[in-house]
């Protein structure tokens, strides 16, 4: 929505661009202003198309994020201590019946083992968190929700960035309206470390090895 409004006050831009070529000087401040009026009022219209659908804005308030793992010696568990989730739903009959935009950022170089430090300073690594310090998620296709019992399942498709590596993935997400009036957002993703180019990380000079195949935990409270 955004865009086509942008792209047709350009176009409207270059088409009075070409008139104020033969207009008088006060003509041509005028047309000018009413182009600025355009482009401050693109966020408006955007909210307007946006409350139109039902959707509305959300963000995170509390989270918990972890990630399970294996190794030739003991499961292990990371957790993420900070992320940030903007996303929009739409909610009827006090169930979420549909979801617009889904942006969630998650910092990499705050994720903390139960390990100690050791286990953290491998993970760092691993995930390159020097270069690449943010894990991102983006929602590009709702494929359905299927609302019952105060619950709705959300089939998504989206787009993971790790260590500088997007990957498509499919999601099952699950939501539910608080009494509140927040949103809980919960699920699981399973994945391979080496999909994204990010080598196992091991210890005590290679003798413990982690697995390849992890799971992300997550469980989020939105507010609006």
């Amino acid at each position: 929505m955004f865009g086509t409004y942008i792209r047709i006050t350009i176009s409207l831009y270059r088409q009075i661009k070409t008139t104020m070529n033969h207009a008088t000087p006060t003509t041509r401040s005028t047309l000018r202003v009413f182009v600025l009026s355009l482009l401050l009022m693109a966020p408006a219209v955007v909210l307007l198309a946006q409350t139109a659908k039902g959707l509305l804005p959300y963000k995170n308030k509390a989270h918990q994020m972890a990630i399970e793992g294996t190794s030739n010696l003991h499961d292990w568990q990371t957790k993420v201590m900070k992320l940030d989730l903007k996303a929009e739903f739409s909610v009827v009959n006090s169930l979420v019946n549909t979801v617009g935009e889904v942006v969630l950022t998650a910092d990499a170089r705050s994720i903390k083992s139960d390990k100690g430090s050791i286990m953290d300073s491998k993970t760092q690594e691993a995930l390159k968190t020097n270069k690449y310090p943010t894990i991102l998620f983006r929602l590009k296709q709702l494929q359905s929700v299927e609302m019952a019992n105060k619950v709705s399942e959300i089939k998504t498709k989206g787009e993971l960035t790790i260590a500088g590596v997007t990957r498509p993935v499919d999601m099952l997400v699950y939501t539910k309206l608080l009494p509140s009036g927040d949103i809980e957002v919960w699920g699981s993703y399973k994945l391979k470390m080496s999909s994204y180019k990010v080598a196992a990380p091991t210890a005590l000079m290679g003798s413990i090895k982690t697995g390849d195949e992890i799971i992300v935990r997550f469980d989020i409270i939105m507010k609006p």
